[in-house]
């Protein structure tokens, strides 16, 4: 009797357990059924957009690498180059007329007419590639930089260059009329109409230099474009980068780039794109403020014209007075004899540059084209022949 009432109980107990366990089953079930549709409901509610990035459109003038200067500005500390700072909307302004700074663009003045003949190759597209004249050593240089006679006396000296110029077509022919006469400007290749752009700043006196982009540490983050000289690639891609870049205008007379540590593992190419530059008898301007020596180095065995900044206006430890920078640049020019400034195409920075730049004369301080601070910095650099420029002048005026 024991043993049959044991068998109950035994009995009893699995057939509990089995309903214990179907129960939990099916809420198990329900629960997982419920959380496929709420995830599909989530997944159909979300917005989604898929984007094809395609690097080579960036080079187009639409849709430019580099922030346009109208959108944002781009800072240059010297170990950060390009982080985007607060002033867009002091960008938006308008230029204010100077009527009394703006560049007199009369036949006296304007610089002669480029290319000249025999100072430039051409490329399989038929593109103009710069080169030194063989016959009497002439050099872009020489002949495509601002012609300008040092004043006598104990003065300083002061050169501005203004970066990414002619990203903007419009901004870029009211910016020309409100600079001063010797301010240098540097010319993104990426610009629109880049060969149209350099006639109009040579015939308004202004000297040119090419902006040439250079990866950064913060790459990808800062993209340079399609067309950068990156850091780990082929020499070939990048020697291509380099000639496509100097074969979007001319009448320049050197290259601009900002160079930071990303490259100092990259030494023997950099040398080699500083040999090919050097060798088509072109300035290098290195545009921060605690370069890598490489180029520079280059350029003293090459006995190639180099020049090194000092002041980045757009640094983000000035927060927008710049009366400190020019203090500072005025300061290091009291020092060294020289001094070299960077700014941006900007309508207060503008202003501020004509404001400063009718205050130089009663500090004894002369605003001079760039290439000149490469003679004050090194004396022994040949001179152009200015006969040789004038005849060749001449010529090509008369289409010899």
């Amino acid at each position: 009797m024991s043993s049959i009432k044991s068998a109950i109980r035994s009995k009893a107990f699995y057939i509990g357990l089995l309903v214990v366990v179907l129960f939990f089953g099916a809420v198990y079930s329900w629960s997982l059924f419920n959380a496929e549709n709420s995830l599909k409901n989530l997944e159909e509610n979300l917005a989604s957009q898929s984007v094809l990035i395609d690097r080579e459109s960036n080079i187009t003038a639409s849709n430019p690498p580099i922030s346009e200067p109208e959108e944002v500005e781009i800072i240059q500390p010297p170990e950060s180059p390009q982080d985007v700072s607060n002033s867009e909307a002091e960008d938006n302004q308008p230029i204010e007329e100077n009527n009394n700074e703006a560049p007199e663009a009369t036949a006296s003045k304007a610089m002669i007419e480029a290319p000249l003949e025999g100072l430039y190759e051409r490329t399989a597209d038929g593109k103009m590639l710069p080169i030194a004249k063989s016959d009497n050593s002439l050099t872009p240089f020489q002949a495509y930089k601002k012609h300008y006679t040092m004043p006598s006396g104990n003065k300083r000296f002061i050169a501005i260059a203004i970066d990414d110029y002619g990203l903007s077509a419009e901004k870029a022919e009211l910016l020309l009329q409100n600079i001063p006469d010797d301010t240098t400007l540097i010319v993104s290749p990426y610009a629109s109409s880049p060969m149209e752009l350099q006639k109009k700043i040579r015939q308004s006196n202004h000297e040119i230099w090419l902006k040439l982009p250079f990866q950064t540490k913060n790459f990808p983050m800062d993209d340079q474009g399609a067309k950068t000289i990156l850091s780990r690639t082929s020499l070939g891609n990048n020697t291509e980068n380099l000639k496509w870049a100097l074969s979007q205008t001319t009448g320049y007379a050197g290259i601009a780039a900002y160079i930071d540590n990303t490259f100092l593992s990259a030494k023997p190419m950099v040398n080699s794109l500083a040999r090919e530059i050097f060798s088509r008898g072109l300035g290098f301007f290195d545009m921060n403020v605690a370069p890598v020596p490489t180029i520079k180095d280059a350029a003293l065995s090459s006995k190639a014209p180099y020049v090194q900044n000092n002041i980045i206006f757009l640094d983000q430890k000035w927060n927008g007075n710049f009366s400190q920078a020019f203090d500072l640049l005025e300061s290091i020019a009291q020092s060294k004899g020289y001094a070299v400034g960077v700014m941006a195409p900007y309508p207060k920075m503008i202003q501020a540059l004509n404001e400063w730049e009718s205050s130089l004369a009663q500090k004894n301080i002369e605003l001079i084209p760039l290439s000149q601070i490469a003679y004050l910095t090194n004396p022994t650099l040949p001179k152009s022949d200015m006969s040789a420029v004038a005849q060749d002048n001449e010529a090509h005026a008369n289409g010899h």
